[in-house]
């Protein structure tokens, strides 16, 4: 018995993965949805059974006011952890090229990590930084326990550079430093 099915519809040039195990749907854009939900947005409900009586309406509460508490969710504990990462000049085959520790501006860097430990949709970020400052965070969502994953960041401005990965937690879980050079040094 399979435990997913993928529907493709090429004249609307969609492509989606429904996880009939979990529940989920995966566009095409690698986001997971919850199942009945379509394009972002729940799914239609038939409209329930009219009655002949009438019925009261609802009453509804006000909204309680949002407290610090409710407003801001609490980090989430990740067991995720990375075994491999590194920056380099290329992805070729899933596989970093060219690794190095200089580079010049107006290349593009690329950070490759290797994630172990995460559910399918959780997420990891890699935070580029130049000169201790962060100029660039990107999220990117992992498919299994055992992920390669990678972004990239054309370099503008020499000095000292580094990319973090991080968890949900905000946990560092590998950092690459490295020195942008101007171009033909």
């Amino acid at each position: 018995m399979a435990s997913s099915a993928a529907v493709i519809l090429l004249g609307a040039m969609v492509l989606t993965t429904v996880w009939f195990s979990s529940g989920t749907t995966q566009t095409d854009s690698g986001q997971v949805q919850p199942a009945g939900t379509i394009a972002g947005r729940d799914a239609i409900e038939p409209p329930a059974a009219s009655t002949d009586e009438a019925q009261p309406a609802p009453q509804e509460e006000p909204p309680a006011p949002a407290t610090q508490a409710t407003a801001a969710a609490a980090p989430v504990a990740s067991n995720l952890t990375v075994s491999e990462f590194g920056v380099g000049r290329d992805i070729v085959n899933h596989r970093l090229v060219g690794e190095s520790e200089r580079f010049e501006e107006g290349q593009a860097v690329w950070f490759a990590t290797r994630v172990l430990g995460a559910a399918p949709g959780e997420t990891v970020r890699h935070l580029w930084f130049r000169d201790g400052k962060p100029v660039q965070s990107i999220t990117l969502s992992l498919g299994g326990s055992h992920w390669r994953t990678h972004s990239k960041k054309t370099l503008w401005g020499v000095g000292s550079w580094a990319v973090e990965a991080r968890g949900p937690d905000d946990r560092v879980l590998a950092r690459a430093a490295f020195t942008c050079v101007p171009r033909g040094s």
